[in-house]
């Protein structure tokens, strides 16, 4: 988990050049970073607000290594064994990306607003309210008027 959030930290702080011309580009990015892991267990702010740069991304890395840990130490005391309720799905994907549609209201308005999710695939799915449109629908059709972009990263599974 650690070494893939830090290949896509630091993806995001490369300098780039605008096309069409040979100005270089160092992008500044503010982030948070929730964590999910369990259904047991709420999400989690690991970081809020942090601004991002080429020159601050390791340390970043290292504060955020740390409240994974921690982060980590909590899940394992959550009670291991026990099985998966439907009526607490709201910690899965939907919960996810409502947090992350909540935390960034909570940043600056600039830019492009997006959410990126690290999984290893497993993730739970609100059942349906009983009308036509879902519960995830909804999540989705909510990101999408917000102009909110969405991307998922594989993680394991030799990816």
């Amino acid at each position: 988990m650690i070494e893939s959030l830090s290949k896509a930290l630091r993806a995001l702080v490369q300098p780039q050049t605008i096309p069409g011309t040979r100005t270089r580009f160092s992008p500044t990015c503010v982030i948070s970073v929730l964590g999910a892991g369990s259904m047991l267990a709420p999400i989690k702010v690991l970081c809020q607000g942090i601004r991002l740069t080429l020159n601050n991304v390791s340390s970043v890395m290292e504060q955020l290594e740390g409240a994974l840990r921690e982060f980590e130490a909590d899940l394992a005391q959550t009670m291991p064994g026990s099985l998966f309720r439907e009526d607490e799905a709201s910690v899965g994907l939907n919960g996810m990306l409502a947090g992350g549609r909540f935390a960034l209201n909570l940043l600056p308005s600039r830019g492009a607003s997006a959410i990126c999710i690290l999984t290893d695939g497993v993730v739970a799915m609100a059942p349906s309210t009983g009308s036509s449109t879902s519960a995830f629908d909804s999540e989705i059709i909510s990101l999408n008027r917000a102009d909110i972009s969405c991307s998922m990263v594989l993680m394991g599974f030799g990816s």
